[in-house]
């Protein structure tokens, strides 16, 4: 324990309040107190201010519930803390957001820690059957060459994590003074804000085995007559199954089969197929499901599937088939 740290802990400023419900670190308020008494009494000693985004951590919501995604957030808070607790101030910052300020150190030193850092959390870990490899988007920027407040500090290291998310997540990049803004557009959108504005519905399941939902949109659960996405899998059983009408449920699967592998032309493994649905208020309707098999590295192989409602559509009257031309 160096000197600020020492200083901390006699002076009592990581009481209770300061502390994250769930992970048991500092909250934001708390480490940011923190990186402001020690920027006051240390201006030249090199630094480093990391912040670690989870990576998809939304997913682990979706699929399995916020609980777990509490306790794969306490174990990666558990993971940075014992990799940085010894010169750092570490934080929570908000969500899947963590933040570290590594005292007396350099960028070879920082380089060498999160290295192992990483290959630590990629490790699996088993959420309700699957194994779910963990891993962050790092931004990092050395105080006081990239800033000599938090503020600047933070804008920084949080370039530094955009491009890195750019870059296609789960790595590092450090800051520099030749570091351009990257275009954030891409990163506007949760997964629910698209779903949510996409026509129809939208769901993912398992291609094999139960065919579990994997993840179902709010309007799919709208289009069922479900009061919530978890009313929506009680009523389905989880699994697509339970979303086709039971009269129709062997002839369309038989025709997903026949569209993925007997036809030669289809090597993007894409299907079409019409059937029925029941909703939970006994109405029938008649949906498009429009799918593509994926074969993901974490899931195995999974379909994506856009529903369209036909019977609520205003626009039907002019699909007459002689307009359609489905490939």
């Amino acid at each position: 324990m160096d000197e600020f740290a020492k200083g901390m802990y006699t002076a009592g400023k990581s009481d209770d309040s300061e502390r994250d419900l769930v992970t048991g670190l500092l909250t934001r308020q708390a480490g940011m107190n923190q990186i402001r008494t020690y920027m006051e009494s240390y201006k030249t000693t090199t630094c480093a201010l990391i912040i670690f985004e989870g990576d998809n951590f939304r997913r682990i919501s979706d699929s399995w519930g916020r609980d777990q995604r509490e306790r794969v957030l306490a174990i990666c808070a558990g993971e940075i803390e014992r990799r940085f607790g010894g010169k750092g101030i570490i934080f929570r910052m908000d969500g899947d957001e963590f933040a570290v300020f590594y005292r007396d150190t350099d960028e070879t030193q920082v380089r060498i820690l999160l290295d192992v850092f990483i290959s630590s959390v990629r490790r699996a870990n088993s959420i309700s059957g699957f194994n779910f490899p963990i891993t962050f988007s790092i931004g990092i920027a050395m105080y006081p060459e990239m800033g000599t407040n938090p503020r600047d500090l933070f804008i920084q290291a949080d370039r530094a994590l955009i491009q890195a998310k750019s870059q296609g997540k789960a790595r590092y990049r450090f800051a520099d003074k030749n570091m351009k803004p990257t275009n954030t557009d891409q990163f506007m959108f949760t997964v629910d804000e698209f779903s949510r504005g996409m026509p129809g519905g939208f769901f993912v399941y398992e291609a094999y085995g139960d065919e579990k939902l994997l993840y179902v949109s709010e309007s799919v659960a709208k289009m069922f007559h479900c009061s919530s996405v978890e009313d929506l899998r009680r009523y389905t059983g989880n699994s697509f199954r339970g979303i086709v009408h039971p009269d129709d449920l062997m002839a369309a699967e038989n025709e997903i089969m026949v569209q993925q592998y007997q036809m030669p032309d289809n090597k993007e493994c894409y299907h079409y197929v019409r059937y029925r649905i029941l909703c939970r208020d006994g109405v029938v309707k008649t949906v498009d499901n429009f799918g593509h098999l994926v074969e993901d590295p974490h899931f195995g192989a999974i379909y994506y599937v856009c529903l369209l409602d036909l019977d609520n559509n205003l626009f039907k009257a002019s699909l007459r088939p002689e307009k359609i031309n489905f490939l």
